[in-house]
């Protein structure tokens, strides 16, 4: 029993045709590139968010700032105008009247 051999089975990369392999290949390297795109591309968008947080803290910064000098000359105008009422309310009306009939009096009598 000598004429006998023994089968043996080719390997996966002898049964598939070259053209295939070519075109894994070509298929390997594109999810490669595109890999390598993907990342580039999240590496852009964060820069992107950290640029754009870096500008968000700074207006932020720069809105308060301002509030609290609207709110400190608010709070100035507010003292002045509590000044000018008590100053108001302490004026006697009627000796003014009476002083404004004298002059009035006194210059349609000449």
């Amino acid at each position: 029993m000598q004429w006998r051999k023994t089968l043996s089975f080719p390997s996966p990369d002898e049964v598939v045709p070259v053209q295939w392999q070519r075109q894994r290949q070509q298929q390997q390297q594109q999810e490669v590139a595109l890999f390598v795109s993907d990342q580039r591309t999240l590496y852009l968008v964060n820069i992107f968010i950290v640029n754009m947080v870096r500008f968000l803290n700074r207006f932020s910064a720069l809105c308060e700032e301002k509030l609290a000098h609207v709110h400190r000359r608010i709070l100035q105008l507010d003292a002045s105008l509590t000044l000018l009422e008590a100053q108001l309310t302490s004026i006697d009306w009627n000796k003014i009247e009476e002083h404004c009939s004298r002059s009035e009096d006194a210059g349609s009598s000449k």
